[in-house]
């Protein structure tokens, strides 16, 4: 984690300034969505060199996260399991045809799934996520093949992941223009990031609730005892 601290710091200075000098709120994990795609844009960077012009093989152009066409968006999806807590969280995050960043989710939901059932969980809350915005030509790109080969076929499966490939392929069904695909790990990594990252956030945001209710019950016997 330490590469990607000061990135995730720098974008933490970044926002601070925004809501300081004008006035502009952002939620925690934009600003860490922004982190994780900085430094991702530059491992990109300092690739090595030949003659002036970036080597790129033929797996290296299948790890980097590419642009959609225009005027596409592309969501990128992942879920992360929490064995000692007890849950599953997911990640997502949409950019715009020219690969700028455009808005993120973090959630987290309570048990555990296996795998194949928790990125098909992962899938289908991006999808009401994006359906409730009302965004239009998305491309959901994520890593697991078992999902996206699930929902291409579309076979009857009567289990607990044949069930969420179900409401996965319904709200397809009503949404045209949503279209999804797989892509290695690596130029999933921001996704990836952003679901390993909920379970932290969980926490934070559970920590400051406590404390303001800690302060605003110490307020309340304050004025009782001065009343």
């Amino acid at each position: 984690m330490r590469l990607w601290n000061p990135w995730i710091m720098w974008s933490l200075w970044r926002y601070r300034n925004e809501k300081l000098w004008k006035g502009v709120s952002r939620p925690p994990h934009t600003t860490v969505s922004l982190g994780f795609e900085m430094v991702m844009n530059w491992n990109q960077a300092q690739r090595k060199s030949i003659g002036g012009q970036t080597a790129i093989s033929r797996q290296d152009a299948d790890d980097r996260w590419t642009k959609p066409p225009d005027p596409s968006m592309k969501c990128n999806v992942d879920a992360a399991l929490f064995n000692e807590q007890r849950a599953t969280g997911f990640g997502t995050v949409v950019r715009d045809s020219t690969g700028k960043f455009m808005v993120s989710k973090i959630c987290v939901t309570s048990g555990l799934f296996d795998v194949k059932e928790a990125e098909a969980l992962a899938l289908l809350d991006a999808i009401q996520w994006t359906s409730s915005l009302e965004l239009q030509d998305v491309i959901f790109e994520m890593d697991s093949e078992t999902v996206v080969k699930a929902i291409r076929t579309r076979n009857v499966d009567y289990t607990e992941f044949g069930s969420i490939i179900s409401g996965c392929c319904q709200i397809l069904e009503a949404h045209p223009s949503f279209k999804i695909q797989h892509a290695r790990r690596q130029a999933n990594m921001v996704a990836h990031k952003l679901a390993r990252a909920a379970i932290s956030f969980v926490n934070l945001l559970l920590r400051i609730i406590l404390q303001i209710l800690y302060v605003t019950q110490s307020t309340t016997m304050l004025r009782t005892m001065n009343d």
